[in-house]
């Protein structure tokens, strides 16, 4: 663990200090890992403080004896108003899976009470924290779910039957993708009124984007664009432990996006401070679909960013990653209609 955490001169601890693609460079306020161990348990181990992760001597001692063949970190930087406390730290754990955030919901307090009324009961009992991110992770909980079932009554040998376990990953992966792009419609259909519209550039389908045309927006509201809780940017990340899906997601301009890029290699050692990549192909955006024994999905890169070994994920787009070593990247697609709730 600490080859990605704490040792390269570019680790999630450094970029903790002095992040190099945003405005604001320091995330001091907790931080969180969490990793697999399979044969062990499903449900993956978490670790999170509240203390910088700069400052986290256990952190240290912890990342340099674990290791995990799928590991998620996050350093923390709380929006205006949000709590500095333990259960607020990413990622959010429940049963297999692992999901965190980077970015923020357009007016989270006005629309909270939306995503609330939007949950089952079993999703709002996991949420423990107060952020945005965790009322997130919540509703796509509620969507994985919905697919399972479908697909469980749709055929149910394909979750019976050991010997289509390569299809039942398949299917995971599909649901879990499907789950997230559906949060993300919910999210553009609950926060519409409260957000700038970009006529050329939002994501919005057309019989919503029609209505904010036609003047159907709080006149009250202010829309001024410079307003950050004013623009959802929706930068995901949630796994199992065997397939990874994430997204690079804005409703505002496509610059606005917050910054994702992904690495794909042979092995990833670190020396003396630097991370070095070595592949199985030339070039590290060659045949995508091809096996790969490491896939890197990060904000930043963690190596120098001349040596070219990490790729910008294009805004608005999912990745979805097996641990296998598939990679695959699509555009997503936002439906006519709107999400129905839970």
């Amino acid at each position: 663990m600490s080859e990605f955490i704490t040792d390269p001169d570019h680790s999630i601890i450094k970029q903790s200090l002095r992040a190099d693609e945003v405005t604001v460079q320091i995330n001091g306020d907790g931080f969180g890992v969490a990793w697999y161990v399979p044969g062990v348990a499903v449900r993956p181990a978490a670790f999170k403080e509240i203390t910088p992760a700069w400052n986290s001597h256990n952190l240290l001692e912890l990342a340099d004896v674990t290791t995990s063949p799928c590991i998620l970190a996050h350093v923390r930087l709380a929006s205006t108003g949000s709590l500095i406390q333990q259960s607020n730290c990413h990622p959010f754990v429940h049963d297999k899976f692992s999901f965190m955030h980077n970015g923020g919901v357009c007016k989270f307090s006005e629309v909270k009470l939306d995503f609330i009324n939007k949950m089952s009961k079993k999703a709002f009992s996991i949420v423990q924290g107060s952020t945005d991110s965790e009322h997130l992770f919540g509703l796509w909980l509620d969507s994985f779910w919905k697919y399972e079932g479908e697909a469980k009554a749709g055929d149910p040998d394909l979750f019976t039957n050991t010997d289509r376990e390569g299809e039942r990953k398949e299917e995971r992966a599909k649901m879990m993708a499907r789950a997230l792009v559906t949060l993300i419609h919910t999210v553009g259909y609950t926060t519409a009124k409260y957000r700038p519209f970009h006529k050329d550039s939002n994501p919005l389908p057309k019989t919503l984007v029609h209505g904010l045309e036609e003047g159907h927006v709080d006149k009250d509201l202010d829309l001024d664009t410079g307003d950050d809780d004013s623009l959802s940017l929706l930068n995901i990340v949630v796994t199992d432990g065997e397939v990874i899906v994430a997204s690079r997601f804005t409703f505002g301009h496509l610059e606005e996006a917050h910054t994702l890029f992904y690495c794909r290699g042979h092995e990833y050692r670190v020396k003396q401070g630097k991370s070095h990549i070595e592949y199985t192909r030339n070039n590290p955006d060659d045949n995508k679909h091809s096996p790969d024994e490491l896939i890197i999905i990060s904000s930043e890169p963690l190596t120098e960013k001349h040596a070219g070994d990490f790729v910008s994920v294009p805004p608005n787009h999912i990745i979805i990653a097996h641990c296998a070593g598939t990679l695959d990247i699509q555009p997503i697609v936002l439906e006519e209609q709107q999400p129905s709730s839970s």
